[in-house]
């Protein structure tokens, strides 16, 4: 059941935050949430989407975190979509000249040849 005007976070020492569910976190960063997990997890434990608010809620109310300024750096197509749409051969150049590290989402059997030509540009 969702019960609309509960305020969950009425009596919980955590300030609100959210934040994209794939990211990247330092092992300091994994340490913290892990450490107070205990503490916390009853906050998260009956929400939709907590996998979007717990690691920023956590983190930053820390106050010794930042989240970088450039993004999670990962090159992602959405399209106004739920989810991604898979990236093909015409993306390689966006690809290549954006500062992403990591790239979402790829199928062989749709296009072969962007893979193939990233593997190309490492060598």
């Amino acid at each position: 059941f969702q019960y609309p005007f509960v305020k969950r976070l009425k009596n919980s020492p955590l300030k609100f935050h959210y934040g994209p569910n794939w990211c990247s976190l330092t092992l300091r960063a994994i340490k913290t949430i892990v450490n107070g997990w205990e503490k916390y997890s009853k906050h998260f434990r009956f929400t939709t989407s907590s996998d979007e608010c717990y690691k920023q809620m956590i983190l930053l109310n820390d106050k010794s975190f930042t989240f970088s300024s450039e993004g999670n750096l990962r090159f992602v197509a959405w399209e106004g979509k739920s989810s991604p749409r898979c990236l093909q051969s015409s993306d390689f150049n966006d690809l290549l000249n954006s500062n992403c590290h990591f790239a979402r989402k790829f199928d062989m059997s749709f296009d072969k040849e962007i893979v193939d030509m990233i593997v190309n540009s490492l060598n």
